[in-house]
């Protein structure tokens, strides 16, 4: 996605015949100035051809003649054209580099329109690094040129991009928000039939809310639209397949959850995207394992050509690999697995899955009596979550920006509030001022005093919303601050269970380590002001639940209380400390004692009561 907008601008269908000729005149050309444009032209059609290499080395020459005699519109096309290949290439670095020469560039020529192409694209590289606050700045300063323009295509994809961002950020609403804008952008672009794509991110989102009937309805929207559709649209459909079969695997449905794999896999297969081939064949087995049919999985793994998979896919690769070993009990091969899934993700610099794989080898360490092996591991384990923590403060910097844009907006609220009021002393003024003229006056004032309330009301109208919408902020920073609360609880077991750990020649350290951890934490009133939190707004809750359920257990009580505040099955396992799965199967024993029909949604049902 993050080259969308480059691959909008280039030339496409460059013939074998068209390079000929391209090299030919190169070969006539006398002068750099001519040179720099037939080799920009060479390059393209080496990209045509998805010749990336030679197209990047023959970029690269197109972009020092240009430099060389000042034909700066040619270099700046060049840069376009290079930050794509690196791009594809997966060289992020080069592909910046080459994208903030072309802002330079278009900033010199003073050329608006790749000022906001460039910089969106700027935008969505540092979305890809996970550095939203800057990707956010950058769309804002694009956006402002694409609405003057009208150039809904660079609209489309800063939506689609901040979606895709707030999804990543767990900030579920508002990424249905700038989704929906997405589509609405889209919509006024005459060349597109229906935004499938954004249907189906929604519909992603969704499901990760838990609202699994809107999910459902989603997908099938896309699945319906692309039956009969072409081959660009059959990516769509394989991707709403593949959705189709998270949605059946959360509900509990092995042969639907499969079906809809294989679906997704047929149709992916049918247009020769052999990467997200890959990758759902990839899901599939992970799903087979999860259902415990351990043979099925292993039969599609196989399957999977790690060559055509990303990094992160390639690291899934390699945990289910290992997982599968451990299942057989060979301890020793699958350490490997793990061992090299934790290269990969340190690689990647993804924490998350160094976190994953970290806990893999430290749980396999204590099954093999390895304490030297445990702390190795452990040490590294430490280091990943001061990364994790660290990630988590920059996120919060992040939330406090935009309720830092929200107070502005409430502050100019409050200066037309003000204007309005000068406005209305005005108008007793002129009341007074005007009451000769009995019959032209009063006519005056009704429809001063018309427009002036019309007026009131409307910014009246923009401050609740604007209200609402910081309330909304306000809650989203309080469930991060319980997140927080329960990473840090973590890392304190973790150094509690380190301070157990008698062998190591560290140990008195880590017990002063422990006791400075406890004394700044305070978990345990946290904790109990939100225990108290969760039972001073579900108290009348609970007594309807046991009045009309009274098989309940206190933890399916909690349960509910926590579904009514809409958080996710992930957000609950994380509070509980509990497993994803464990949750989603007590959300299915809940549908099961309240005796829901399978359409029947579970959250709106506990609203209801």
């Amino acid at each position: 996605m993050l080259f969308f907008l480059l691959v909008l601008h280039f030339k496409i269908g460059l013939t074998s015949t068209f390079k000929d000729s391209i090299r030919i005149e190169l070969a006539n050309a006398k002068t750099s100035h001519d040179s720099g444009k037939q080799f920009y032209n060479l390059a393209w059609a080496e990209f045509a051809e998805k010749n990336y290499q030679k197209s990047s080395i023959l970029g690269r020459k197109s972009f020092d003649y240009a430099l060389a005699v000042n034909e700066d519109s040619t270099a700046l096309v060049t840069c376009r054209l290079l930050g794509g290949i690196y791009g594809i290439m997966k060289k992020g670095d080069s592909s910046i580099y080459y994208v903030e020469q072309g802002l330079l560039l278009a900033e010199k020529l003073q050329d608006s329109t790749n000022i906001a192409i460039f910089t969106s694209i700027l935008g969505g590289a540092y979305n890809n690094k996970g550095n939203y606050h800057q990707s956010f700045i950058y769309y804002d300063r694009s956006d402002s040129v694409f609405h003057h323009t009208k150039n809904y295509v660079g609209l489309v994809f800063n939506a689609n991009a901040r979606g895709v961002a707030y999804q990543e950020l767990g900030m579920l609403n508002d990424a249905l928000h700038w989704f929906y804008k997405a589509i609405e952008y889209q919509l006024k672009e005459h060349k597109y039939d229906k935004p499938v794509a954004l249907i189906s991110n929604i519909g992603d989102v969704y499901m990760e809310i838990g609202q699994y009937q809107e999910a459902r309805l989603k997908f099938e929207e896309v699945i319906n639209f692309c039956k009969d559709s072409n081959k660009l649209t059959n990516q769509f459909l394989g991707d709403a397949y593949l959705g189709m079969s998270k949605l059946k695997a959360l509900e509990g449905s092995l042969d639907s959850c499969v079906f809809f794999a294989n679906e997704a896999i047929k149709t992916l297969q049918s247009i020769g995207l052999t990467r997200d081939e890959m990758e759902a064949t990839l899901y599939l087995a992970s799903q087979y394992f999860e259902f415990e049919m351990y043979d099925s999985s292993i039969v599609r793994i196989n399957q999977v050509d790690t060559s055509e998979l990303s990094t992160s896919r390639k690291i899934e690769y390699f945990m289910l690999r290992a997982r599968h070993l451990q299942v057989n009990g060979d301890l020793k091969l699958s350490k490997y697995w793990y061992a090299k899934a934790l290269a990969n993700s340190e690689a990647l610099k993804s924490y998350r899955l160094q976190k994953d794989a970290l806990l893999e080898l430290i749980n396999l360490g204590k099954n093999q009596d390895d304490a030297e092996a445990v702390l190795k591991f452990q040490k590294e384990l430490d280091l990943v979550e001061d990364s994790i923590n660290s990630q988590e403060q920059k996120l919060s910097a992040q939330r406090l920006f935009m309720q830092n844009r929200l107070a502005k907006k409430n502050n100019e609220i409050e200066g037309l509030k003000e204007t309005t009021t000068t406005l209305q002393e005005k108008n007793k003024w002129i009341g007074i001022s005007v009451g000769i003229l009995i019959l032209f006056i009063v006519l005056m004032i009704l429809r001063y005093k018309n427009r002036e309330k019309n007026l009131y009301e409307k910014h009246q109208k923009e401050k609740d919303g604007l209200d609402k919408e910081l309330l909304y902020k306000a809650n989203e920073l309080q469930e991060l601050a319980l997140a927080l609360v329960h990473k840090n609880e973590i890392i304190a077991n973790i150094k509690e269970e380190l301070a157990k750990n008698k062998a190591s020649s560290q140990s008195e350290k880590l017990k002063q380590d422990l006791i400075v951890a406890q004394n700044d934490l305070n978990l345990q009133k946290s904790e109990q002001e939100f225990e108290q939190h969760i039972q001073n707004i579900n108290d009348k809750f609970y007594i309807k639940l046991e009045q009309q359920f009274g098989s309940l257990t206190d933890y399916e009580k909690r349960l509910c209380s926590l579904l009514m505040i809409k958080l996710s099955s992930k957000d609950i396992a994380t509070l509980m400390n509990i497993s994803s799965k464990s949750v989603d199967m007590s959300r299915y024993r809940l549908r099961k004692k309240f005796q829901l029909n399978k359409g029947d949604d579970l959250v709106e049902f506990l609203k209801s009561l």
